[in-house]
């Protein structure tokens, strides 16, 4: 495969969709239609590319030379990814993040009949080789796991590419379909992976790297550290997290959920992430604009929990980059 068999579709100057500038008009649909996202503000994006590169809009996005947007030697990643098929002649679609400098990109992979077969996330730099190790060992855990109430991507291959990871899985199923604003947390698939809970003194979670990094940030209030601290006796409940349990990375099948995006997983956090990171994910514009109602609704719902595992599900999210709980931690009251 050579970069100039190749045709990026370019909005604003950042590269979105490549495709093959042979392919036809059957598999160029199927790969626009595997741009399934399970939220209204990806759907407003996904649709956005669909219908330019359907109707050929070029102002909305021009074709340009791949050569200077494919990342160098891609031709060796699907070499690689080709071998991991019985399929003779695999078609790759190239997908960019929406997020300006994200440094990764993913691979839809299609049969000649344009049914796709895998997906793979390819890191571009190291600040996305632990996220995709982390990916694949919590994949690798729940197949271990074999769960009633749930399905996942399967791991198809884990290596590296230009010295950084990549890791190709099963696509989401093509009868996904994405939770309406009536699903409540699905519990039953929660305490299937979250496993069996670990109890420890607070104390021992101030040594994690989760509160350390928490800690250290310059914009952390201190009435949360005070208060963490001032609990370190009192016991805590861990567990396994999804680590991004949102309507995002959530999709319903006939015969159960569809879980994926596995990055932020970790076998011991503070078990309330998951179902704390619902519910703000649920109503995250509105918490962010107003920080109290998400104070409110919090408390609400987890009336009957302790506060400080409450709070150490709060921190956990803020580490790991969540704006919505870092804003609802700066304006909680003890």
């Amino acid at each position: 495969m050579r970069d100039s068999e190749y045709a990026v579709f370019v909005s604003s100057g950042i590269p979105r969709i490549a495709f093959r500038s042979d392919i036809n008009r059957h598999l160029k649909h199927a790969a626009l239609d595997a741009l399934r996202p399970f939220t209204w503000r990806r759907k407003a994006y996904a649709d956005i590319i669909k219908w330019a590169v359907r109707l050929k809009i070029d102002r909305l996005l021009a074709i340009e030379d791949a050569i200077e947007y494919l990342p160098v030697g891609i031709e060796g990643l699907f070499e690689a990814l080709q071998r991991a098929y019985s399929v003779k002649a695999c078609q790759f679609v190239i997908v960019w993040p929406p997020q300006k400098c994200r440094n990764r990109i993913y691979v839809h992979i299609f049969d000649e009949e344009g049914h796709q077969i895998g997906f793979a996330k390819v890191s571009l730099d190291e600040s996305n080789d632990t996220p995709i190790r982390n990916e694949v060992c919590a994949l690798n855990y729940l197949e271990s796991l074999r769960p009633a109430t749930f399905k996942f991507p399967e791991v198809i291959a884990h290596d590296k590419w230009n010295g950084h990871d990549y890791c190709l899985t099963t696509p989401i199923p093509t009868d996904a379909r994405p939770l309406s604003l009536k699903d409540k947390f699905p519990s039953e698939c929660f305490n299937e992976y979250v496993g069996a809970r670990i109890r420890l003194p607070v104390a021992s979670i101030l040594q994690t790297e989760h509160w350390q990094k928490y800690r250290q940030c310059s914009l952390v209030p201190s009435n949360v550290v005070d208060f963490i601290e001032s609990r370190s006796s009192e016991i805590a409940e861990l567990g396994r997290v999804h680590g991004d349990f949102g309507a995002m990375n959530i999709a319903k099948r006939s015969n159960g959920y569809f879980l994926f995006d596995w990055e932020y997983s970790e076998p011991s956090a503070p078990y309330l992430v998951d179902e704390v990171m619902f519910l703000l994910v649920s109503a995250q514009r509105r918490f962010l604009r107003r920080p109290h109602d998400g104070v409110r609704r919090l408390r609400e719902r987890f009336c009957n929990i302790n506060e400080h595992d409450l709070v150490l599900a709060l921190i956990h999210l803020s580490s790991t980059g969540r704006d919505v709980a870092t804003g609802i931690l700066k304006h909680w009251t003890f």
